[in-house]
């Protein structure tokens, strides 16, 4: 080889070497200029996620509220029929007692009346017994189990009450049976 040759393989290695440094050094800029992008994408998304979230927890935020809301108002809707209900039992309550004070006055009126006979002293008639005439199962219930006229005719009834109880406690019991087989089963 002549040194002509050499000389000009060496410009022509020169010349490639040069190139090749340029098309490196293009590389590593595009490198460098993708990377930069990659960086604000990431940076960009990073904001979006966060704004993401944050419209999320503010949209949750009103429908926990909501949900709770929900929940005070269920809760409010089953006080007043709490109430109801209690009112109810009272009502029931106060009508039992009454009609159980009537019947103990009743019970009073008849042995006084009695007494007040036995003394010879004037008997008035009591409101109770004018009432008595006209039929309602209430008032014959009155008349018929409430009264007594001495110890005896007292033990007697209190053996029909307690026979009556016992058959409406049976009845009520197989009532309830039927009512328990009857009821669908929820699967």
């Amino acid at each position: 080889m002549t040194l002509t040759q050499i000389f000009t393989g060496f410009s022509q290695a020169k010349e490639q070497l040069t190139a090749t440094e340029a098309e490196s050094k293009q590389f590593k800029l595009c490198l460098d200029q993708i990377l930069k992008d990659i960086d604000e994408w990431t940076r960009a998304i990073q904001r979006q996620r966060e704004d993401y979230e944050s419209a999320v927890q503010t949209i949750d935020s009103p429908t926990g509220n909501n949900d709770e809301a929900l929940r005070e108002l269920e809760t409010a809707r089953a006080k007043p029929d709490g109430a109801r209900r209690r009112l109810r039992i009272v009502q029931h309550e106060r009508d039992r007692l009454a009609a159980q004070t009537a019947d103990l006055a009743m019970q009073f009126c008849v042995p006084l009346k009695k007494v007040e006979e036995a003394r010879g002293g004037f008997v008035a008639t009591p409101r109770y017994e004018l009432e008595l005439d006209t039929f309602s199962a209430g008032r014959l219930i009155a008349q018929c189990l409430v009264t007594f006229r001495d110890k005896e005719g007292l033990q007697a009834r209190n053996q029909e009450l307690l026979s009556v109880v016992r058959e409406l406690s049976a009845a009520r019991e197989e009532l309830n049976t039927q009512r328990s087989w009857l009821r669908p089963v929820d699967n």
